[in-house]
């Protein structure tokens, strides 16, 4: 999208109409007229938008299942590349055209790999998917060998059945009788080997438990320790109404929509966003897989079906996934309320509030975190941002709703693909195009990542629209911190707070690793605000000048109490670092009492309270979501 922009930029100053132009489009005063202005410029210099996409392809398959092939043959030491082989099975899986032999054979060698990960479920559904495919027949014996291991392994009632069914494929067999008997011995050999292993671990994804809160009347997500208010300065903000413990959940929040980072395309589910080890593809494209069939037929109804033809198109184009988190917003807008005339009334019922405070609330007074208006009435930064900005995200929405309106029946009918005019005269086309615009500045000033623990970082598992924690403003020493569930965000506090204490989170730019120079920088750049937190205003050193305890208390006494409070501390870091956690409920309790023994006799910054902290957050986080290298089993 960069190159096109710039090209067209070079096709305005060669006509000269660069000022007039930038002129007219700063002048509109809606997104709507934007895109109106947009189109017309794009058909006024013939910028007829263009992109290509993947298909399915039966040879890429194969060429991926051959390269993760060699991967598994080859039995690395290395558990992380054999997770590479699994990636490689996923996209054959993906690529693979519907109901063919390549792709019985993509989930027949995956099943192998997962297996070797001790994910015996996941490998028999992989199984009797190859199974119930072409599967070659000449192959068959040595698949169900395989599924015949796996229900041993699970300790299945069905383990006799897929033992029989096994022999009577091996009988039919191009094989001599010695063979054979090789083959029925190997077999047995195996069996015997999983009968000996009657605790055997078997790797699984055990769900993040969602804690359970009572809600507050007006925000549903959220206790009633919290409250949003409003004022000139900080705008929309969440203030405590009670004293806050450190540690204390203050709210459960469930996302408006979730969108997966195109990274993990082919390793989680499009829909969920849960690691979908034994994952099937979408039936048309090659851009999204599914942990279920029920992901899959919920994904297409709500969204897919209209997102299927456009995504790999837009993705050609270099488009990320805040270009394609607005157009799902906007398909998700439109379904909720099934035609684009409700939606309209209900955007001038949210544009006529008059209470910067409840706007974007439902007519009962409450915030929803499940409905539209919720994201539409969240900052867009629009009066703050530059020509350049707002102009490259409203030719990304050009692009969108071009492709929408030509490769879709989401405007009930398909557009000619070079015919502008009509886009541009058919006012649900601009609309649409409108709401993308204004998704397309909403999301980069509200979105949070939603992730999950890799080892020892933290990663994004994909973007969450959370309509109330988008009201927390920043910090560069936050209180409060966020940790995502497998379809929850929980928001914890990391200080204790006294009754009226604004909630502060991190934008991605913590005092300890980031200079202030570069924290303010990046805050202006992104979100339009000059940061005055305590950090940025007394301009606290970074972490390796952090001051200890040692040095801040005075009191012999005082020391010698924040060190017994600390005896356990790096016994608990290293539990934290190594993941041994899920049975240790203390953990929490002790590592917040730390917190307020520290906060008692010193004063910020200190080393020790960042130390702690962090070990907390780390502890939060391995009891969500978690991408761990599955166990090997040893053959």
């Amino acid at each position: 999208m960069d190159e096109i922009v710039t090209n067209l930029n070079i096709k305005i100053l060669a006509a000269q109409k660069h000022e007039s132009l930038s002129y007219a489009f700063m002048s509109a005063e809606t997104d709507e007229i934007r895109m109106v202005f947009t189109y017309s410029v794009l058909e006024e210099f013939r910028l007829i938008p263009t992109s290509k996409c993947e298909k399915k392809d039966s040879a890429e398959s194969t060429k991926l299942r051959n390269q993760g092939n060699r991967i598994f043959v080859g039995n690395p030491n290395n558990a992380s590349e054999y997770v590479k082989a699994w990636e490689l099975y996923c996209k054959g899986v993906a690529f693979a055209s519907n109901n063919t032999e390549e792709l019985a054979l993509a989930f027949a060698n995956r099943s192998a790999i997962l297996v070797h990960f001790q994910k015996y479920s996941e490998a028999v559904k992989d199984i009797d998917r190859a199974l119930d495919l072409n599967y070659p027949d000449h192959l068959k014996a040595k698949l169900l060998l395989r599924k015949t291991e796996c229900l041993a392994s699970l300790g299945s009632s069905k383990t006799t059945s897929a033992y029989e069914e096994t022999l009577e494929w091996l009988d039919k067999m191009s094989l001599d009788n010695s063979s054979r008997m090789k083959f029925k011995e190997k077999f047995k050999e195996k069996l015997k080997d999983v009968s000996k292993i009657s605790n055997v671990k078997v790797n699984g994804n055990s769900e993040p438990v969602v804690p359970v809160i009572k809600p507050q009347d007006e925000i549903l997500c959220a206790t009633n320790g919290l409250a949003v208010r409003y004022d000139d300065k900080f705008g929309r903000h969440v203030v405590t109404t009670r004293k806050v413990q450190p540690g204390e959940i203050l709210a459960v929040e469930k996302p408006y929509s979730l969108i997966l980072a195109t990274e993990n395309m082919y390793t989680h589910c499009a829909h969920c966003l849960r690691i979908a080890w034994a994952s099937i593809p979408c039936e048309h494209c090659v851009f999204v897989v599914y942990c279920s069939e029920n992901c899959r037929d919920v994904a297409w109804k709500k969204y897919h079906d209209i997102e299927c033809p456009v995504t790999g198109l837009l993705l050609n184009l270099d488009m990320n996934k805040l270009g394609l988190f607005s157009m799902r917003i906007a398909i998700l807008a439109l379904r909720e309320f099934s035609s684009l005339e409700k939606l309209r009334a209900e955007l001038i019922e949210i544009d006529s509030c008059e209470d910067p405070r409840t706007k974007g609330f439902s007519q009962d007074g409450k915030l929803y975190s499940n409905k539209y208006r919720s994201i539409y009435s969240l900052v867009t930064n629009t009066e703050k941002r530059s020509l350049p900005d707002i102009f490259g995200r409203a030719m990304n929405a050009a692009f969108i709703v071009y492709f929408i309106a030509t490769h879709t029946s989401f405007f009930e009918q398909t557009f000619d693909k070079n015919d502008l005019t009509s886009m541009i005269l058919n006012e649900d086309v601009m609309f649409v195009g409108g709401l993308i615009l204004r998704h397309q500045q909403i999301i980069p000033s509200n979105m949070h990542t939603f992730g999950e623990e890799r080892s020892l970082d933290s990663a994004d598992r994909g973007s969450a629209a959370l309509p109330f924690y988008s009201l927390i403003n920043h910090s560069c020493d936050p209180n409060v911190s966020r940790n995502s569930l497998a379809e929850h965000v929980v928001l914890y506090a990391l200080y204790p707070m006294e009754k009226g204490t604004q909630l502060f989170d991190n934008y991605g730019n913590h005092y300890a690793i980031m200079p202030k120079a570069e924290r303010q920088r990046k805050l202006m750049r992104q979100f339009y605000f000059k940061c005055e937190c305590t950090p940025c205003q007394k301009n606290w050193p970074m972490y390796l000048e952090l001051p200890s305890f040692h040095t801040l208390i005075k009191s012999r006494g005082d020391r010698i109490k924040v060190e017994k409070s600390l005896q356990k501390f790096n016994e608990y870091v290293d539990l934290a670092t190594e993941g041994k956690v899920s049975d240790k409920p203390y953990l929490i309790s002790d590592l917040t009492r730390m917190i307020e023994v520290l906060l008692k006799y010193v004063t910020l910054p200190c080393v020790e309270v960042n130390n702690v902290v962090e070990t907390l957050k780390r502890v939060f986080a391995l009891h969500g979501n978690r991408f761990e290298i599955p166990d090997l089993k040893r053959v």
